[in-house]
């Protein structure tokens, strides 16, 4: 209604979205609350951790630095604020081998036992479960 104020008459728009002119001019004079101003000095807060954090810290992290602070507030009103201000904390992807050499079937050696795992003598046939190895040239895949 305020934006339209110097287009419309203000008990016109009053009347067509149904909410008295009183109602309308008590909420364009209201002063902001005291919970408000506190939301506002907490966001700030939460920015300034969020960030120091690289943008890793989510609510329950957030929420114990600023018990560390001295702040007392819930870890909702933590993940309130969050959420209305847009502060979202990355998330971490499981690692995975996503390399060319896993997908180059080239590279993949030949398998010489054929499933005989029976050995003539020691240290002549070896056998394990890994997959790769991490090496000074970078993954080496088994």
């Amino acid at each position: 209604m305020k934006k339209y104020a110097s287009t419309f008459p203000i008990d016109k728009m009053a009347k067509v979205l149904h909410v008295s002119r009183a109602g309308y001019y008590k909420y364009c004079n209201r002063k902001i609350s005291a919970t408000a101003q506190y939301d506002a000095v907490l966001a700030e807060k939460i920015k300034r951790i969020h960030s120091k954090s690289k943008a890793v810290y989510g609510s329950p992290r957030i929420h114990a630095a600023l018990k560390k602070q001295g702040e007392k507030c819930s870890r909702k009103r933590v993940c309130k604020i969050m959420r209305r201000y847009s502060i979202q904390a990355k998330t971490r992807k499981k690692w995975r081998p996503m390399g060319k050499a896993s997908k180059d079937l080239s590279k993949i050696a030949p398998n010489l036992l054929n499933q005989n795992f029976t050995a003539l003598a020691e240290n002549l046939v070896w056998v394990t479960d890994i997959t790769y190895i991490r090496t000074k040239e970078g993954w080496l895949y088994l």
